[in-house]
């Protein structure tokens, strides 16, 4: 089985993904960046209305504050308004995406919902997003509420500690917006281009998985009648999560509502593909991000096609994460899932599926233990 120019569906998939990251930093630089920069270059003015931060009295400077917080707020919302714009413009041409690589073998057209469906359906759709042991739920707009709220509670503790540190206007504004570069004409250092810039395109890569697996579970929805299941496809590299790794290439039929919706946290990178009758999208092979010593350390991701630690190879379409890891280096393995992770999984042989639970939360090693579904593992890994 193929396309006309010989993609399998997976590989023509993967090509898509690959656009969908550019396209979230894009916009992240775009309307995030703005939006940064906008706020810095105000910073001075409104931070300096009364004078000095430091001589204020309590009540001025929660003016101040609040001032400066309002500000803030602002600037976010209007390029996260922009972000959601785009990406809901994204959708109709996300389902055609799709549509078209499954017309390819399936020789009919596949139905495609219209941009007001597609954008009411991911503008209303619930995000359940778990980070270690704790999960967040919202729909998207309340995400980006969140996130806002976030930032400008970080700007004004910045802004607190410059005041009990008896820091001058000047050394605060630097430690919240760093120094402009003339060349760029950005600014650079600082919490904004730090931990505010981070959260928020965290965020807006995890709204673009959102948005666009939104659109192609509409028009899977529309295309049920020729539709057998639905599969979980993740990455294959050390960066993917125990839950992606746990969902990997499980099958639901189209009609069964239980399928863990994507994105499953922040970041994600995880989509789905569908069964067709007669049609298998796990011919071929994928690409996968393999360890190449073990001699290295693989704690910070690639760098790029030069990262010499690292290595893009073809493996089997069906080859499963527990396969894939059992492949690598030690370290890689141990980058992954920890050191006692790594343990339990090459010692211990315990299945990656066991990593979390069943509704794809990751466990921690001492829940592993407490939970008693592991104590074999513990034993042959030597750590019981």
């Amino acid at each position: 089985m193929a396309t006309p120019n010989e993609d399998t569906i997976i590989e023509s998939l993967v090509r898509r993904e690959s656009y969908l990251a550019r396209f979230a930093s894009h916009l992240i630089n775009l309307h995030i960046g703005k939006s940064i920069n906008d706020f810095a270059k105000q910073l001075p003015s409104l931070l300096g209305e009364f004078g000095e931060y430091s001589s204020l009295n309590k009540a001025d400077r929660k003016q101040i504050d609040s001032i400066i917080r309002q500000a803030m707020i602002e600037e976010m919302a209007k390029g996260f308004d922009l972000v959601t714009q785009d990406m809901i413009e994204m959708m109709p041409l996300d389902a055609e995406h799709v549509s078209d690589i499954y017309d390819d073998f399936l020789g009919q057209p596949f139905k495609i919902p219209n941009e007001k469906i597609l954008a009411s359906y991911a503008n209303a759709a619930t995000m359940v997003l778990t980070s270690g042991s704790a999960a967040q739920s919202g729909v998207w707009e309340s995400f980006v509420k969140n996130n806002i709220d976030s930032s400008s509670k970080a700007i004004i503790g910045q802004i607190d500690a410059g005041y009990n540190a008896d820091l001058t206007n000047s050394e605060i504004e630097r430690n919240i917006r760093g120094t402009y570069n003339r060349r760029t004409k950005l600014y650079q250092g600082g919490i904004l281009q730090g931990k505010v810039k981070n959260q928020a395109a965290s965020l807006v890569r995890t709204g673009v998985s959102h948005y666009s697996n939104s659109a192609r579970d509409r028009t899977y929805a529309a295309n049920k009648d020729i539709i057998e299941t639905r599969i979980f496809y993740a990455v294959m590299d050390n960066r993917t999560s125990k839950t992606c790794m746990k969902w990997n290439l499980q099958e639901w039929p189209i009609e069964d509502k239980s399928y863990p919706r994507i994105p499953q946290h922040m970041n994600c990178r995880s989509t789905y593909l569908v069964r067709l009758k007669g049609i298998d999208p796990l011919e071929g092979t994928k690409p996968a991000v393999q360890g190449t010593t073990n001699d290295v350390d693989y704690s910070t991701k690639r760098r790029g096609n030069k990262d010499s630690r690292y290595g893009v190879q073809k493996v089997p379409s069906d080859m499963t994460s527990g396969e894939f890891l059992r492949l690598q280096p030690r370290k890689y393995v141990e980058s992954s899932l920890g050191v006692t992770g790594a343990k339990l999984f090459l010692d211990g042989k315990l299945p990656i599926s066991k990593f979390s639970d069943i509704t794809g939360r990751p466990l921690s090693i001492k829940e592993l233990k407490e939970s008693g579904v592991a104590d074999k593992a513990f034993r042959l890994a030597g750590l019981d």
